[in-house]
């Protein structure tokens, strides 16, 4: 029953940011000529991660696609697992993750670029 925004997505700002797969660069893409085309930078650390976004917590400005932020350890202070658990952020729950596929399925060589082993953290 909502409209879609000018990119064609409903209802994405204002709920959860999102953590996103890029490692975080203070610097953002400034320092990054190539990243015009291809904005992926994948990290070989788990932290920080980029969120995007905003959620409930943040003012109106920072709803928005562009907005940044990034991951902390912290988030997984409390998390009741023992082992604690890669992905279980008992202390941001205003973070979680959007599910996207494309319309074709992409070649294996095109699918292993963004499927990563997990961080071993503990």
């Amino acid at each position: 029953m909502k409209k879609p925004n000018a990119l064609g997505l409903y209802d994405i700002h204002g709920n959860a940011a999102e953590w996103v797969i890029d490692r975080y660069d203070r610097n953002g893409y400034r320092d990054h000529t190539d990243l015009v085309t291809d904005p992926f930078q994948l990290g070989e650390e788990l932290y920080p991660r980029v969120v995007r976004g905003g959620s409930y917590k943040d003012e109106p400005a920072r709803l928005r696609s562009a907005a940044r932020g990034y991951s902390k350890r912290s988030w997984k202070k409390r998390d009741p697992q023992s082992p604690k658990s890669l992905w279980w952020h008992t202390d941001a729950v205003h973070i979680g993750f959007r599910i996207v596929r494309p319309r074709a399925l992409p070649a294996q060589s095109e699918l292993s670029k963004f499927w990563i082993e997990p961080i071993k953290e503990y």
